[in-house]
């Protein structure tokens, strides 16, 4: 039996991508140089409205702009960040010695990069438990309830291929609700997001049960750079 010849298929598919790329050059080529400035400027203009709006709210709500404005380090804020954080930081601490002002960032920023420092701080005064007792009243079953867990850093190679995953990861908190060690890590893909958890679990905080317990975290990196 004769072999078809499968050729012309091929040819016909090579001119019709040919014919598209021709066509996306041409429209490329054809594009006014005025249009790209105006689109830029469009653009531009986006974002110095959005950064206005992030201006004005976070100004307006030190609790939040304290929050967004811990996580990104001294020397990138700049401007009108370090601006704002510089304004609410001193709003915020007021008159408060550094015992209040420790206990006011457990109390009322628990998802900033603050936090830990403060709990770490309180605990080697012996002034942290009482404030566990009080974060942790309203929730049911305590030693299972995760009180503080930071933002892990998502991996440039992973962000760059845009991957995401899943990260389930047990470890074993003392009396205090501290991080002790990690008893199991299972990533998936395996081995991209591991060193991320395992820095994030450091510093992880759960309500504590007077006793060491092992916990599981189930932590999820999404496309889109957020986790959960």
């Amino acid at each position: 039996m004769k072999k078809p010849n499968t050729l012309p298929a091929l040819f016909i598919t090579a001119m019709v991508l040919s014919a598209c790329s021709s066509s996306d050059d041409t429209a490329y080529q054809k594009k006014d140089p005025k249009q790209y400035e105006i689109e830029w400027q469009k653009e531009a203009a986006l974002a110095k409205q959005r950064e206005e709006q992030k201006f004005q709210l976070y100004s307006s709500d030190c609790v939040l702009g304290l929050t967004e404005l811990s996580w990104i380090g001294e020397i990138y804020r700049g401007g009108w960040r370090e601006e704002v954080y510089q304004k609410c930081m001193n709003q915020f601490r007021a008159d408060l010695d550094d015992e209040g002002f420790h206990k006011k960032v457990i109390r009322q920023l628990q998802g900033s990069h603050l936090w830990f420092d403060s709990a770490v701080w309180l605990r080697q005064k012996g002034q942290f438990a009482d404030l566990l007792d009080e974060l942790c009243i309203n929730k049911t079953e305590p030693g299972s309830k995760t009180l503080y867990l930071p933002h892990p850093k998502y991996p440039v190679a992973a962000a760059r291929d845009r991957l995401g995953g899943v990260v389930h990861v047990t470890a074993k908190f003392d009396g205090s609700g501290f991080f002790k060690e990690i008893v199991e890590l299972k990533g998936t893909p395996e081995r991209v997001f591991d060193r991320s958890v395992k820095r994030q679990i450091e510093k992880a905080v759960v309500c504590p049960i007077g006793e060491e317990s092992v916990q599981t975290l189930i932590i999820e990196f999404r496309l889109d750079g957020t986790q959960s």
